[in-house]
């Protein structure tokens, strides 16, 4: 049976791309300084998480030879995350 696709979409694509600007942001120094508009990190990384969720855990298909549990903590640790950014300020519910 062939994996269960997660076509990219438009909020994917956007999340992404936002979240590799935000990361070269950091990542190459300016001498101007930085600014980053903090409301808009949870959503990133949310949708981050839903492609990782579903490459991860729904459909793991590269993990034949992950450790035993490898599926549960991953999922577990998508949880804590996507609890932690639902107390993130700015946040709509």
């Amino acid at each position: 049976r062939p994996p269960s696709r997660l076509p990219p979409n438009v909020q994917i694509i956007e999340a992404f791309d936002a979240l590799v600007q935000l990361r070269n942001t950091f990542l190459h120094f300016s001498e101007d300084g930085w600014t980053v508009d903090l409301r808009e990190i949870p959503s990133l990384i949310l949708t981050a998480c839903k492609v990782v969720r579903h490459l991860a855990v729904t459909q793991p298909i590269y993990l034949k030879r992950a450790e035993p549990r490898h599926r549960e903590r991953v999922a577990a640790a998508l949880d804590r995350i996507e609890t932690a950014m639902e107390h993130y300020p700015g946040l709509e519910a």
